[in-house]
């Protein structure tokens, strides 16, 4: 979690993602951004979508971006929604 130290206006939050499949570092397949005021619940979330496959071994960065009507926020947390199919039977 990004705490701004105090309520900014942001309509738009970027997080990066580095995978390296055959060091087994991959890109979540989903991402969901969180956007929140004060600590509690949160009043906006995005979920985006990555399109980059886990069978692709090119180590590559990702910037995966979130939109929203222009709103003050003081935290911004990211979190991996689903990882990589292939690790589901692991």
């Amino acid at each position: 979690m990004i705490d701004m130290g105090s309520e900014k206006e942001i309509s738009q939050c970027s997080v990066e993602f580095l995978q390296d499949t055959r060091s087994w570092i991959l890109f979540p397949t989903r991402v969901g951004v969180f956007f929140f005021k004060r600590l509690g619940p949160f009043f906006f979330s995005a979920i985006v979508t990555n399109a980059i496959s886990a069978n692709d071994y090119n180590p590559q960065l990702q910037s995966v971006t979130s939109t929203l009507p222009r709103q003050k926020v003081r935290y911004v947390k990211s979190k991996p929604l689903i990882l990589a199919s292939f690790l589901n039977g692991i």
